[in-house]
């Protein structure tokens, strides 16, 4: 993308944090990123699913009636996709492909090697990025290797959603970080091994990952009410069967 000069920023929308994923602002509904690649769409006050979208895709956030996710064509390449909330999943093109530098690696998302925080006004999307690169040999290596081998940078990507145009903007030209969101209160919470816990509104939610000594596992999605911890739904996303080693030869 071309460096362009930016304007002043009014209203800045930010996504709103959901487990592996991002919820609307109405807190109508929630988009997951699922285990097996694709993303569900929640309706967050009956705990039914939506929508599924056929392809891989990482949620970013929700604008007006539409979910703003990313798909990774290469593993320093992405573009930014579109799903209608309303809509059956399907994924719409909505930018040039945007390339970042060759040692950057997209994979897995909001790693300690790469993150995006993404955020919109107007018709901008903004996608603010940290990459970090460290050496992944296997002997024990120098210190002249090890500092040879350090990567970092990081950078700000505007995106027309109009033209689907995206632009390296110039240095500290990134919207503000947003405000943390209010955090759910142990006290108030089940702890029942659930992963990190988002609060939205009167209601807290986590995904739980059930480890069974049996097959299946399950990946359950579930939805508390913040004053008094009761449970008020629970949904299976993703089942499936821990690959198992191949027996070792005598």
């Amino acid at each position: 993308p071309a460096s362009v000069e930016t304007t002043p920023m009014t209203t800045i929308k930010y996504p709103i944090a959901f487990p592996h994923g991002v919820a609307d602002a109405n807190a109508e509904a929630g988009f997951v990123a699922r285990r097996a690649g694709g993303i569900s769409a929640i309706d967050l006050e009956h705990g039914k699913l939506l929508w599924t979208t056929a392809e891989s895709a990482q949620p970013l956030l929700v604008l007006d009636e539409r979910l703003l996710a990313y798909r990774r064509l290469a593993s320093n390449r992405l573009e930014v996709v579109a799903a209608a909330k309303a809509g059956g999943g399907a994924l719409v093109r909505v930018c040039e492909p945007v390339q970042f530098p060759d040692w950057v690696n997209l994979d897995p998302p909001d790693s300690s090697e790469f993150s995006l925080t993404p955020a919109a006004e107007g018709r901008f999307l903004f996608l603010a990025w940290d990459a970090h690169g460290r050496y992944r040999g296997g002997a024990a290596p120098s210190r002249q290797v090890l500092q040879q081998a350090k990567k970092d940078a990081a950078g700000t990507v505007r995106i027309d959603l109009d033209t689907g145009k995206a632009a390296w903007l110039p240095p500290r030209a990134a919207p503000p970080a947003p405000s943390a969101a209010p955090a759910a209160s142990p006290s108030l919470t089940p702890t029942d091994g659930s992963g990190p816990q988002y609060r939205i509104g009167a209601a807290i939610y986590a995904l739980v990952q059930e480890t069974p000594d049996e097959s299946p596992r399950r990946s359950i999605l579930k939805k508390w009410e913040a004053a008094s911890g009761k449970l008020v739904w629970e949904l299976v996303l993703d089942e499936w069967r821990p690959s198992r080693a191949p027996p070792r030869r005598l």
